[in-house]
């Protein structure tokens, strides 16, 4: 009998809370929020603290205003909260994984409701009880999809990698929330970075596909420049006024919604914009709604076509009044997704186009290609039908493929030079049989791998500027300085494996003159935390002495630095703190770099050194690289007169301690005499962030 009466305890409660929250003001005795906290007590003292944690963040998403019932919610539900935390799962007792699955799935329900920002109120709270990686997704999903606040994703992306290290999930979500600030580059590297976690992820696979879409869209075959009409509510797209939307495509007509509200055609894009077209930035953000794009195609000649589009959810497209594509497949955006053949008229003709709005995203991708997929250069798309600047275009298309053709010739010749050296790469140093196979394959990845983002970012940049789209002067500069940093970066890496190329008997020319080797650590910490891609690097710099001056070469100093630093990220897959300390001992000074990530077993320390090893730990944890960076910082401190060695343990850390002789002038006595400037202006210790 106690056991029946406990079971049907939930169920009165809830009714009562229910009931209470919607009677009639003098129907009972206490307040509808103070009805709840009585049921929420009740699943709390029957042992239910899962529908009691539900009861009290009822109360938080819906009575926010009553400061003193949120505070006393608030600290009920932390108390449930951590009690489920620490409290393993075993059998016969409530399920904790339960207790935090119906917690998302309540404010979940929000979500879908649309009820958005009552969603973040809830995960907010959570947030101050425990943060986690899944409560910023969740909350910069929201953002991203429901509210349209890139900027507010962006930050809570950037949380949730800094609690859940290398989550190539998130990373992708990064990226699309880049993409939708408008940041093409950074967008690019957030789906490509994701690539390198796990390649074969599906959702990772749908950020390279976006990224495909990206480089479309710099080769101006993503058509943006649409006019665009809606939301309008599915319920209200029927047969009729889907009708008298195909038959009259007058930009200058009103439509009425459902509702009684006017909709207007826009023009948000203009002829010089490209890409993935995004509704909920074109109208308000909308849930279960239709939207509407026009525009127009103007052919020299009649000929048969291609339309290549990809869309959030459901599109319809008409080509000159007639249905030619129906797909509403719920799915995510991927360009090309479906190839529709067309046949296009010599002249104008209209394509109008219907997308269907779910959950999540709102756009879609359209391009046109010939029938075996190449570019048609003389097609013009155009809105307003402006016949001159269409008939001014396809005069000037001989000129612009002449240029094409020298710009292919070049990246040909470019791509060649490129396999030749990494071919006469792979001969000098790859010996015989199994390893030779073994070790070209390692080279070719690491080597495209490292090599891939600077020069994107360099292309892109590069192309920006010399299509001319670039107008506001401090973006040009900064896309002149992207492309100087990222071919100083090249360069660094093209000198590595030229001096790996060298003769390792032979000397390595460098010139020597007295450096301070302080200054060059500081602005190698510098360019390292400019460069890197990681997220949440932390380098602490310490030193003894203000100044250290020693006889080398600067920049192949420089080079010893960020190879380490490299190491030391790369290698340290949670905590990324790199600890740089300087000590001066007797006449040499002594750089240490400390990292505290997965560390190197003794069996393989001496062979970390040698040119082309690729540590066991390093294939394991797929970690990219093609093994010349240590070898590389070992030849140069050795041709500087100097040492290098290595101290670690697995699962504790690397330390790489770099000892070079100091500058000096000999005494009388013929012995070395150096300033001791460790008494004078002495630095504090600083802590560089990444």
């Amino acid at each position: 009998m106690i056991k029946k009466a406990l079971a049907i305890i939930p169920c009165i409660a809830l009714a009562v809370c229910v009931w209470a929250a919607d009677a009639p003001q003098g129907a009972v005795a206490s307040t509808p929020v103070e009805t709840c906290f009585e049921s929420a007590r009740i699943f709390e003292s029957a042992g239910n603290d899962t529908k009691a944690a539900e009861g009290y963040i009822y109360i938080l998403a819906n009575y926010p205003d009553d400061k003193q019932a949120a505070v006393q919610a608030f600290q009920k539900l932390k108390a449930l909260y951590l009690k489920a935390l620490s409290s393993p799962a075993r059998a016969g007792a409530p399920d904790p994984g339960a207790f935090f699955a119906a917690i998302k799935n309540m404010y979940g329900n929000y979500k879908t409701e649309g009820r958005y920002q009552t969603a973040i109120t809830v995960i907010n709270y959570l947030n101050k009880i425990h943060e986690t990686p899944d409560y910023y997704n969740d909350l910069g999903n929201i953002y991203l999809y429901g509210l349209n606040d890139a900027n507010k994703a962006i930050g809570c992306f950037k949380k949730a990698l800094v609690l859940g290290v290398n989550d190539y999930k998130t990373y992708t979500d990064l990226g699309l929330a880049y993409e939708l600030a408008g940041d093409l580059n950074k967008a690019a590297g957030s789906y490509n970075y994701a690539a390198t976690i796990s390649p074969a992820d599906s959702w990772v696979m749908y950020g390279l596909e976006r990224v495909k879409g990206i480089k479309l869209a710099r080769q101006k075959q993503i058509i943006r420049d649409w006019y665009f009409i809606g939301p309008f509510s599915e319920n209200h797209v029927d047969e009729e006024f889907e009708e008298a939307m195909v038959s009259d495509t007058d930009a200058g007509k009103m439509h009425m919604t459902q509702q009684g509200i006017e909709r207007h055609w826009q023009r948000p894009y203009g002829y010089g914009d490209y890409g993935y077209v995004n509704l909920n930035s074109v109208f308000q953000p909308a849930t279960f709604a239709d939207g509407y794009a026009l525009t127009h195609i103007y052919a020299s000649e009649a000929r048969e076509v291609l339309f290549k589009v990809g869309s959030d959810d459901g599109i319809v497209i008409w080509l000159n009044g007639r249905n030619v594509w129906d797909n509403q497949a719920k799915r995510p955006a991927i360009p090309d997704n479906d190839s529709i053949k067309a046949s296009l008229n010599k002249g104008w003709n209209t394509v109008l186009v219907k997308i269907t709005q779910g959950w999540g995203g709102w756009g879609f991708y359209f391009r046109v290609t010939a029938p075996d997929a190449q570019v048609i250069p003389d097609l013009v798309f155009d809105p307003v039908k402006n016949t001159d600047r269409a008939v001014l275009i396809t005069a000037r298309y001989a000129k612009e493929r002449m240029v094409g053709n020298v710009k292919q010739i070049l990246r040909n010749l470019g791509l060649f030079v490129l396999v030749a050296v990494l071919m006469a790469l792979i001969a000098i140093n790859i010996r015989t049989g199994l390893a030779i196979r073994r070790m070209r394959r390692d080279f070719i990845a690491g080597f495209t791998h490292d090599l891939r983002i600077p020069l994107a970012s360099i292309m892109g940049s590069a192309e920006l500027l010399i299509d001319g789209e670039i107008k506001d002067p401090a973006k040009r500069a900064s896309y002149y300085r992207t492309i100087a940093s990222e071919a100083r970066r090249l360069n660094r890496y093209i000198s590595m494996i030229l001096d790996a190329s060298r003769n390792k008997k032979r000397a390595v020319p460098y010139l020597f003159t007295t450096v301070d080797l302080v200054d060059i650590i500081k602005r190698s910490i510098g360019i390292y935390e400019e460069e890197t891609p990681s997220t949440g690097l932390k380098i602490h710099f310490d030193t003894d002495v203000a100044k250290a001056p020693v006889n080398g070469n600067e920049e192949a100093l420089m080079q010893v630095f960020i190879n380490l630093f490299s190491n030391a990220d790369k290698y340290s897959p949670r905590d990324k703190n790199i600890t740089v300390t300087v000590r001066r001992i007797d006449n040499t000074v002594a750089v240490a770099v400390k990292d505290r990530g997965i560390g190197i077993g003794a069996r393989e320390q001496k062979s970390v050194f040698t040119r082309f090893y690729r540590a066991e730990t390093a294939v394991k944890n797929k970690i990219s690289g093609i093994g010349l960076g240590l070898a590389s910082a070992k030849s140069i401190v050795e041709a500087h007169k100097g040492a290098l060695q290595l101290k670690s343990e697995p699962e504790k850390g690397s330390t790489f301690t770099v000892s070079l002789p100091l500058a000096g002038k000999k005494n009388e006595a013929g012995s070395q005499e150096v300033s001791d400037d460790r008494q004078k202006d002495r630095p504090k210790n600083t802590d560089r962030r990444g």
